[in-house]
């Protein structure tokens, strides 16, 4: 008799349909589990026959072959255990495969019969969706988890005796009405009304949110760029209920819940510092698990002193900040990770830190200040959309700090959501989203600029030395402030100020020298 059970497994945060075909025949005893299965796959017939004794089963006898199928794609982990079980049952006459086959079974089995879970659930059970599964069968550890995606219904269960109760009783599935990404708002301790001054700052933070655009924070210990770096998701718009499921099934694929916030709409914030290394950034290990830049998809990503970093980690930024995504080969497997965030970086500008403060506060010499910003390359600073100081508040300025109207971030964020719905609007004939994206070939349709801009902008280029990277930067720049200035066309007002937030291109001028940049 062959049965077929149906299940899912996870293959970094991609889940996959796993038919569990079940096959016994008279003859010596015997427990093959074929189709490509890692080691643990394997030790599966194992876990399911002292589960289904503890669980006071009788195992069906003769020589079993358990087949997962499509057998050209490896399988891996613990998530079968629970449809091999089933499969057996049903060879066994406990269960009929036609009551069976609307369900997916995913988990993993105890040698006592309960159910344990497994990670990337939400990954699985999306896929299962998209394969038009709408019923699943799990452990009750990840039953909550589950139940978090819309038009399925998830059961939870303790063992394996409680399958029956779902089967034949009519079970009600998990409940959850955590999900609501537009109730997303910024009730949180983090607001932009809490920095003292740094209104610079502030309109250089709204640019970025608008356009998508990275950036690069320089100034001395203390000014507040760690402060401005954590309430920037705070001015960006929610996630979609789409990118919800997205960023919570790269957290369940790494065994980590999704939070409420996330479940909120409020975008991931990941904050690093200098001594994270190449694998923790971008993943490793084996099996291939995310790293912080793909935990940080669709948010943000706060580096905290850059300068003081390893160069061949802060390299491994390049291409992922172009493409979006993070591709990784370990022991002769290929794992691909999305990748799209905002970088915040903050450094100082030199070892003592107070380079921008003028008034001969630093003590460096030109060479030991170019010798401490260099460990940044320049072709990582280029990708650095937005490159602006963070200079320390005089003490007039904190005590008129609460005499002066300050604009909360929910003040802000409504703006950047109106603009970036401009920018859908805008781009609804091309492959993007956001004033950032923009290529060289578009440049010329959505970049228009007028004589007198443009004649500054070819001056800042002969000054400059400016790669053709910096230039489409400039400009990609400039459309987020015309937007904020409500201009159509680009004018020098945008120019100039786009222009003044490509620090980087000052510090690696054609004249080869460090400048002041105050």
């Amino acid at each position: 008799m062959i049965s077929t059970v149906h299940s899912f497994g996870v293959h970094g945060i991609s889940g996959y349909k796993t038919q569990v075909e079940t096959y016994v025949v008279r003859g010596i005893p015997e427990f093959d589990v074929i189709g490509l299965g890692d080691a643990s796959v394997k030790e599966s017939k194992r876990r399911v026959i002292a589960a289904l004794k503890n669980q006071g089963y009788e195992i069906p006898s003769g020589r079993i072959t358990v087949n997962l199928a499509p057998s050209n794609v490896k399988k891996e982990g613990t998530s079968f255990d629970l449809a091999i079980a089933v499969g057996l049952l049903c060879a066994a006459g406990v269960y009929r495969v036609q009551d069976t086959a609307p369900y997916a079974f995913i988990g993993e089995l105890s040698l006592d019969g309960s159910v344990r879970g497994v990670h990337g659930i939400m990954a699985m059970i999306l896929e299962g969706r998209n394969h038009g599964f709408s019923n699943f069968i799990v452990s009750k550890e990840n039953s909550e988890e589950g139940a978090l995606i819309r038009d399925v219904n998830v059961y939870g269960i303790e063992n394996l005796r409680q399958i029956h109760n779902v089967l034949n009783e009519g079970v009600s599935p998990v409940k959850s009405s955590r999900l609501f990404p537009q109730a997303a708002t910024t009730e949180t301790d983090l607001c932009f009304s809490q920095v003292c001054g740094q209104s610079a700052v502030k309109r250089a933070l709204e640019i970025a949110a608008i356009g998508g655009h990275h950036v690069l924070m320089l100034g001395m210990a203390g000014v507040g760029k760690t402060m401005l770096a954590r309430r920037f998701p705070t001015i960006l718009p929610p996630l979609t209920e789409d990118e919800i499921y997205e960023t919570a099934a790269i957290r369940s694929a790494c065994g980590l819940k999704p939070s409420l916030e996330l479940l909120s709409g409020v975008r991931p914030f990941r904050e690093i510092r200098s001594d994270i290394t190449k694998a923790g950034l971008l993943g490793g290990r084996i099996p291939i698990m995310p790293g912080e830049l793909s935990l940080a998809h669709r948010g943000v990503l706060f580096w905290d002193e850059m300068a003081e970093s390893d160069r061949m980690v802060l390299d491994a930024l390049r291409i992922p900040l172009e493409n979006g995504e993070v591709r990784l080969s370990r022991a002769g497997t290929a794992q691909i990770y999305p990748a799209r965030f905002q970088l915040i970086g903050a450094t100082n500008p030199c070892r003592c830190g107070r380079h921008l403060e003028g008034n001969g506060a630093c003590k460096c010499t030109p060479g030991e200040i170019q010798r401490y910003f260099s460990k940044i390359s320049r072709p990582l600073l280029e990708r650095m959309d937005i490159q602006i100081p963070v200079r320390s508040i005089s003490g007039e300025g904190i005590q008129g700090f609460s005499d002066i109207h300050v604009e909360t971030s929910e003040t802000i964020r409504t703006r950047v959501i109106a603009l970036r719905d401009l920018q859908k609007e805008r781009y609804q004939q091309e492959n993007i989203t956001l004033n950032r994206e923009i290529t060289r070939n578009m440049i010329e349709k959505y970049c228009p600029i007028l004589p007198a801009a443009k004649h500054l902008l070819m001056q800042s280029i002969g000054d400059l030395g400016l790669s053709m990277r910096s230039y489409e930067k400039i400009l990609q720049i400039a459309r987020s402030v015309a937007d904020l200035n409500q201009h159509s066309v680009l004018t020098e007002e945008d120019i100039a100020e786009a222009v003044s937030y490509r620090r980087s291109d000052r510090i690696y001028s054609v004249h080869g020298e460090m400048e002041a940049c105050i």
